[in-house]
């Protein structure tokens, strides 16, 4: 029996999509997916937005194989990739 990660279970996906996804900033959604996770419903994700700021944050600088991914896809350089990764994380954590 293999292991099974938050990728394999698309509830969490679903009630967050099903409830004004174009509406929701990055960080309603993940507050969303974190009160689901956890039991609650997706309406309770204020509860958990300083959770879904954490994770943000956490994941504010790109890994290797992300930056790998935009320098193969024409972007210029590290660089630059980073920069524009962080930017688009800070304006999520702005919304």
């Amino acid at each position: 029996m293999t292991e099974q990660t938050p990728f394999d279970n698309p509830v969490p996906t679903l009630v967050v999509k099903a409830r004004g996804f174009a509406e929701q900033s990055p960080l309603e959604r993940a507050a969303r997916v974190l009160a689901v996770n956890n039991g609650m419903d997706a309406e309770a994700w204020g509860i958990w937005e300083e959770d879904a700021r954490a994770v943000l944050m956490a994941v504010r600088e790109p890994s290797e194989a992300m930056l790998d991914s935009g320098i193969f896809h024409g972007d210029e350089d590290e660089y630059s990739i980073r920069e524009r990764f962080k930017c688009m994380i800070d304006a999520a954590l702005g919304e």
